[in-house]
Parts: structure tokens; C-alpha cells; sequence
């Protein structure tokens, strides 16, 4: 404020005035111009910056309102102040001055140290508002160079998006033709190991045989995961929802492993509380199904199983403990991840079964919970919505 100069343009048809204001602003240190009447003033405010003006009312032919009048309509004199001098003092005037917009009205005659005082008043008013546009100018260059950096990354990051949608459509695309290039070939080897089995063979080789037959269809039973995986992870699974009585689903998964329940002396605990008719892909859950009674199985120690169903609020819970020695913490903490599988972990429950339970019921709206229940083993919950 102390270092700027600021020009002050004085209107007056009196040049004792225009001289006298003149020589006071000059050692205030201002820039000072004067005109002696309206016309003279609209001149220099056409070609010239003001940053405040001090105009006489009373001036023959253009009176200091007609004057401010016209200034005003001047866009780059919207914020100059303007302050009036007038030897009026009645209270129309006063109104009228500020209903034209002008800052200040002082009587003449008038005190200098009044006057001064008002001015520099006014010229600090003006500085600060034109500092606060010119903050508001680089704020909005600034916001300006942020949306159009914004708009270049979301254009980028748009692209990117796409690179990696085509991609995600290659991979799924690629594990599809390879599961199936997979299991094309598997079912005639299965079906080729039916037919030798039939055959009359030396024990070795019927051993040799079983051997082969085993791997063949664990080599079949990963193909077929990892084409379902593909098509749930990437929700190409093309879902049939109807209503499923589900504890009849669970008896029909019993029956197909019947063979291996009795030969282990299993007992399987069923203990249905509640109506289970669920609205859900009824070869989807069946899989389910199987997934988690096959490694109950595999796991119990106690030799039996429990299964329950109840109902929640709004919602049917599917229980499976397997009175095995449970899951343990590492175990349990990367269930839900197709890519945490290693030999010791796979000796224990097949987690891809387990990754495969999460996408079934995530695309069935539902939820899966894995835990262990004390002196009960792993416990395998379902959760339906309904």
C-alpha cells in the first residue's frame, strides 16, 4: 500500500479548487489529474485508469450526479470510488449520491484532514478488492489447470480402463479355450479308462489303472473349477434363478456320496428347523453343496457330520461342522483367495473350493462364513437372503 502510487482524478469547475485539492494530494503522494467540468472527466476516464475521483456536484451543463451516472456504466469503472463534493448538504442529495453508487459524500467547505483520511480510506477498500480479484483470478487459473490436468488424467485413466477390460476379455476368453481344450480330452481318457476297467487285466495293471483314473479325473474336477471360477469371477455365469428346496438338495449331495460315507462309518446329522425354499441357482448351490460335504468328509475325525438349517431374521443359514481339528489361522486368513494354495494347505481343504463358495454367493447375493467351533472342528456356513 505505502510503495503504490495511486492516481486520483479531481473534477471541478472552480480552479482554485482544482488547486488547492490538487497540492494537497500531491504531498499525500498521489497522481493527480483535473478537469474542470463533466465533459472534460468522461475524456480522461475513456483513455486513462483512475483509482479514485473526487467530483464537484454542482458544475454547469453536467452536474457531478449526470457524471457519475455515466462513469458507472463503464465496466472497468465499477469498483473506483467516487467520492462526492458539494456545498449541499440536505438529505435528498446525500441519498441520491449513494443511490448512484457513489463511496463518500463530503460537505464543503471541508477539513483536509478529513478528507485525506476518508480518501485513503477509500483507496484501501479499493486495493484490497483488487487484491482479492487477483487471488480470485489465480484461483480460478489454478482450478482451471487442475480440471483440464483432470480432465487429461480421466482421458488417460479412461484408456487405461479399456486396455484393461480388453485384456480381462483376452484372459477370460484364454481360460475358457483352455479349460475346455483341458476337458475335451479328459472325457475320452475317462471314458477309454471305464471300458479297460471292464477288461480282464493283471492286478498290477488294474492298479496302474485306478492310479491313472485318479489323477485323470482330479485333472478333470480343476478344469471344471477353473471354468466355473472364469465364469463367476468375470460374471459371464449365466445365472437360473428359481425357488430350490435346499435341504432336499443337501439329502440328493448325501446320496451321491453315499458309497464313501458307509465305507468310513460316517454318521451324518441332519437338523432342518425351518422351511428352506431359497430362490437361487439350483446347479450352482447343488455344487456347493457337494464342495463342502466332500471336504467334510475328507476331514472329520469323529466320523460324523452335522448339518443345519435355520432361519435369521431375513435370511436361511446353512451350517456343515465336520468334527475335524479345524482350520488353522494362516489357513483360515486366505480361504477366500484362489491364489494362496500351496501343498500343505491343499492337503488340508482345497481352497479354490472355498474361493469358488465366495463368487457362488456373492453372484447369489448371499454370504459364505469359515470358522471353527470348539471341540467341533471347521464349520462351513451359508447364508441365503430371502
Amino acid at each position: 500500500m505505502e510503495d503504490k502510487k495511486f492516481k486520483i482524478l479531481i473534477v471541478d469547475d472552480n480552479p482554485q479548487n482544482l488547486q488547492v485539492l490538487g497540492n494537497l494530494l500531491e504531498k499525500n503522494n498521489y497522481i493527480v489529474e483535473s478537469a474542470q467540468s463533466g465533459k472534460d472527466a468522461l475524456e480522461w476516464v475513456k483513455s486513462y485508469a483512475f483509482d479514485l475521483i473526487l467530483l464537484d456536484v454542482m458544475m454547469p451543463e453536467m452536474d457531478g450526479f449526470e457524471v457519475c451516472e455515466i462513469i458507472r456504466k463503464n465496466v472497468d469503472y465499477n469498483d473506483v470510488p467516487i467520492i462526492f463534493l458539494t456545498a449541499k448538504t440536505d438529505k435528498l442529495s446525500t441519498v441520491k449520491g449513494f443511490e448512484l453508487n457513489a463511496q463518500d459524500y463530503i460537505s464543503k467547505p471541508f477539513d483536509s484532514a478529513e478528507l485525506t483520511s476518508r480518501i485513503r480510506t477509500q483507496l484501501e477498500l479499493k486495493d484490497s478488492k483488487d487484491k482479492l480479484k487477483d487471488v480470485n483470478k489465480w484461483l480460478e487459473q489454478k482450478v482451471d489447470e487442475k480440471t483440464h490436468e483432470l480432465k487429461e488424467s480421466n482421458i488417460k485413466l479412461t484408456e487405461t480402463l479399456s486396455e484393461l477390460q480388453k485384456l480381462d476379455k483376452m484372459k477370460t476368453y484364454f481360460l475358457h479355450l483352455t479349460s475346455n481344450e483341458i476337458r475335451t480330452p479328459l472325457t475320452g481318457i475317462v471314458g477309454t479308462l471305464h471300458l479297460i476297467k471292464n477288461q480282464e487285466a493283471a492286478s498290477t495293471l488294474k492298479d496302474l489303472i485306478e492310479l491313472l483314473e485318479k489323477s485323470v479325473l482330479r485333472l478333470e474336477n480343476f478344469a471344471k473349477k477353473a471354468i466355473l471360477t472364469t465364469e463367476l469371477s468375470s460374471k459371464s455365469y449365466n445365472l437360473n434363478i428359481k425357488p430350490v428346496n435346499i435341504s432336499e438338495l443337501i439329502q440328493f449331495c448325501i446320496l451321491e456320496q453315499t458309497d464313501t460315507i458307509i465305507s468310513k462309518q460316517i454318521q451324518i446329522n441332519e437338523n432342518y428347523e425351518t422351511e428352506s425354499i431359497v430362490n437361487c441357482d439350483k446347479d450352482l448351490v447343488f455344487k456347493m453343496f457337494s464342495y463342502i460335504i466332500d471336504n467334510a468328509i475328507s476331514h472329520t475325525i469323529k466320523n460324523k457330520i452335522d448339518i443345519r438349517i435355520t432361519k435369521q431374521n431375513n435370511s436361511i443359514h446353512c451350517s456343515f461342522t465336520d468334527y475335524g481339528i479345524g482350520f488353522n489361522e494362516e489357513t483360515l486368513n486366505s480361504l477366500y483367495s484362489p491364489y494362496n494354495i500351496n501343498d500343505k494347505d491343499f492337503q488340508k481343504v482345497s481352497e479354490m473350493s472355498m474361493y469358488i463358495l465366495k463368487l457362488i454367493m456373492e453372484n447369489l447375493n448371499g454370504d459364505v462364513s469359515i470358522y471353527n467351533k470348539e471341540n467341533e472342528g471347521g464349520c462351513v456356513e451359508l447364508i441365503f437372503n430371502i
